[in-house]
């Protein structure tokens, strides 16, 4: 995935036609991308009251669909692009047994910082890091929301103690 987001940005550079590279990474779906989106979109779970969308892909669902892993390119941003959301997570459970796991955000959330702190890369709205087949992948998942919660609070410090209040006023 690292070498489309390199490949559009030398393209990009040399003057190719933005709309016919758009349409091809992104208006060119086969079935079998549609078919993985589709039980990708059936794991859809939230945290940190919506604030956090999560995604996943295991191999019965590369089955099912008869995809392979070039077609979970952009399904994570679907994760992203809803209403309140701000971090996207797709985990995708490779052959191996090890875990990729794509990380998209909107505005000042540094994804890539996250990425980099679970050994991994990207930048700040666009990255992913992946695990060892023998990674506790409870431990993983901890560590990864713990990341995310602290981003959010660094983005909105007082989001937290606001939605503390309101719960407050909901129990009196």
């Amino acid at each position: 995935m690292k070498i489309t987001y390199e490949l559009y940005e030398k393209c990009t550079r040399q003057g190719f036609n933005l709309n016919h590279l758009r349409n091809y990474f992104f208006q060119n779906k086969t079935k079998q991308q549609l078919a993985l989106l589709s039980r990708a979109l059936k794991s859809l779970s939230f945290a940190e009251n919506g604030r956090i969308a999560t995604m996943k892909i295991i191999k019965k669902d590369f089955i099912a669909s008869e995809a392979t892993q070039n077609d979970t390119f952009g399904i994570v941003d679907y994760a992203c692009a809803l209403e309140g959301v701000e971090i996207g997570i797709l985990f995708i459970k490779q052959k191996n047994n090890a875990y990729y796991i794509s990380l998209r955000s909107k505005g000042e959330i540094d994804v890539g910082q996250i990425a980099q702190d679970m050994g991994g890369g990207g930048s700040k709205n666009i990255a992913a890091f992946e695990t060892h087949p023998q990674d506790n992948l409870t431990y993983i998942k901890a560590k990864l929301f713990f990341l995310c919660r602290l981003a959010l609070e660094q983005e909105h410090p007082n989001m937290f103690k606001i939605t503390d209040y309101f719960r407050e006023q909901q129990k009196s």
